[in-house]
């Protein structure tokens, strides 16, 4: 297995990796965005949207980049997230989603 780091800092590419990318560079963008930009709402945006996706690990990384951007911004929009988050229903997800919860308590509350 070969070290990636995921650092993106333009939209512009972004948007266009997750509106034409595998579901591989989905995820790779999702986190690369997180790390390299610096607008939490524009953020959570895109993790809201990629929130339920069909594949697994882009929600895994939509859900994971909520709690991310909690920790690093301190800022999300707690009713809208955690409403969201409520609607998750795949078992899979759960223990994700109750992780991101967590976060935003501590990191957000």
């Amino acid at each position: 297995m070969e070290y990636q780091s995921f650092f993106f800092d333009d939209k512009q590419k972004i948007n266009q990796i997750l509106s034409n990318g595998s579901d591989e560079e989905i995820v790779g963008a999702i986190i690369g965005a997180i790390n390299g930009i610096d607008d939490s709402q524009w953020l959570e945006e895109v993790c809201l949207r990629f929130l339920n996706h069909s594949n697994f690990w882009i929600s895994k990384a939509a859900i994971n980049g909520l709690g991310d951007i909690a920790r690093i911004h301190r800022y999300l929009d707690t009713n809208r997230v955690l409403h969201a988050l409520s609607l998750i229903d795949n078992e899979r997800l759960l223990p994700i989603v109750k992780q991101t919860i967590q976060d935003i308590d501590i990191f957000v509350r």
